[in-house]
């Protein structure tokens, strides 16, 4: 069982390590450091150091995922990712990785005598150099080493190869165990404006949001601007904005407070201003956590089309090509996190998460939950991306609360 009083971080700790970890890739105040390059490589060495210096045991798999436990028999997973954008944040995805470390180490400064522990993880190439959120669908299974081969980086590197060459093709893939991994806790700052704007100290994430996206072209007929009568043209241009309008109005009718849309990758051609077009492309993308809602905008998009089409006299073609499923947090982890925040005073708001995380993929096999601290601005996926060191440091604490606090329930249970 954990310290009664709470597992006992210290917060400037946390702070020392963020930035020492900035370092590794440093550009301004943000950071470069893409999968499994050299930069990448060398925080993942240093991180595995500081594991061991905390007294954990630790290494790299032959995926990559930096994998770091105290010695118990049951563990709570605590992770997420170093890896970044090209010249991304210093806190994306570091942050709750260090919180991780920084509990491991506060656990094996004062180990109790439970049976529960934790399990931190650095999952490699979350933000897609070789394809997304790939450390933790590796673990859970839904990648397979024999497909390794066919992961390939926009500059034509293959996965397999970089990893041979970073000396890792040897080494076994750490894999999910639902008898040993009990829960799945993540830290993550917030990545939008909703916690900043309305000052409050904490996100209690709920779920994270399904999407869908579509790529979808409309098909006329080139002619001339000036001689052809309004009624008597194919023009797919004038399809793609009357299907626009229309969704608009679809869409304020069928989504819910948190539901998101855009539109964005329009291509019209021929180019020319006095030219009717044959061509109009571009895709829609949606958000949201409820599936329902999903369904009705999947269903909208194909009747809006066949409407804007038919108006135009012009043909369609759509082609999905995003489809994730939303998932919801597991809702005693979500209650821990809400608690845990009111024992350590301060304010907490509950929201899903519109971006995506690691906490998508390992909460469809063991119960997961998540923790957001304000993103200044709501700024991520820049260089300046921040968070105010007093975010930082409550944030640590109400999560290594939940932590602890769940540690005890679980140590509870096994002896009741």
């Amino acid at each position: 069982m954990a310290n009664p009083d709470g597992i006992q971080i210290v917060p400037s700790r946390i702070l020392d390590d963020l930035k020492q970890l900035r370092k590794f890739g440093s550009i301004g105040q943000g950071v470069n450091r893409r999968s499994l390059t050299e930069t990448d490589l060398a925080s993942r060495h240093w991180l595995c150091e500081r594991m061991r210096a905390a007294g954990m045991e630790a290494g790299i798999d032959g995926a990559g995922n930096v994998v770091g436990s105290t010695p118990h028999s049951r563990r709570i997973l605590i992770g997420t990712h170093t890896d970044t954008v090209p010249n991304g944040g210093w806190l994306d995805g570091a942050l709750g990785v260090i919180y991780g470390l920084e509990i491991g180490r506060a656990l094996m400064e004062s180990p109790g005598n439970g049976d529960t522990g934790i399990e931190v993880m650095s999952f490699i190439d979350e933000e897609g150099r070789f394809t997304p959120i790939m450390g933790s669908r590796v673990f859970c299974g839904e990648i397979r080493e024999d497909e390794f081969v066919e992961l390939r980086s926009a500059e034509g590197i293959n996965f397999s190869e970089a990893r041979c060459q970073a000396g890792l093709s040897d080494e076994p893939v750490h894999r999910l165990d639902p008898d040993i991994h009990v829960a799945y806790l993540e830290a993550h700052i917030e990545q939008g404006p909703v916690l900043d704007n309305r000052q409050i100290r904490i996100g209690v994430v709920t779920g994270i949001v399904g999407a869908s996206q579509y790529r979808i072209s409309f098909h006329g007929q080139t002619n001339h601007a000036g001689t052809t009568p309004m009624s008597l043209r194919s023009d797919a241009t004038m399809a793609m904005f009357e299907f626009m309008g229309c969704f608009k109005e679809y869409f304020n009718d069928v989504a819910g407070a948190d539901t998101t849309w855009t539109c964005n990758e329009v291509r019209t051609e021929p180019r020319a201003g006095n030219v009717i077009s044959n061509l109009a492309e571009f895709s829609i993308h949606y958000r949201d956590l409820s599936s329902d809602i999903l369904a009705k905008l999947d269903r909208g998009v194909e009747e809006i089309c066949r409407e804007a089409a038919s108006g135009n006299n012009v043909t369609f073609n759509r082609e999905k090509t995003v489809e994730l499923v939303p998932t919801v947090m597991d809702e005693q982890l979500v209650d821990r996190i809400h608690n845990a925040s009111v024992e350590c005073g301060a304010s907490s708001h509950r929201m899903p998460s519109g971006a995506g995380h690691d906490a998508m993929i390992i909460g469809r096999y063991i119960p997961a939950g998540m923790l957001f601290i304000p993103s200044i601005g709501g700024l991520s996926h820049d260089t300046e991306e921040d968070s105010h060191e007093e975010d930082i440091r409550i944030g640590a604490q109400v999560f290594a609360r939940a932590v602890s606090n769940h540690i005890n329930h679980l140590d509870c249970l096994s002896k009741a």
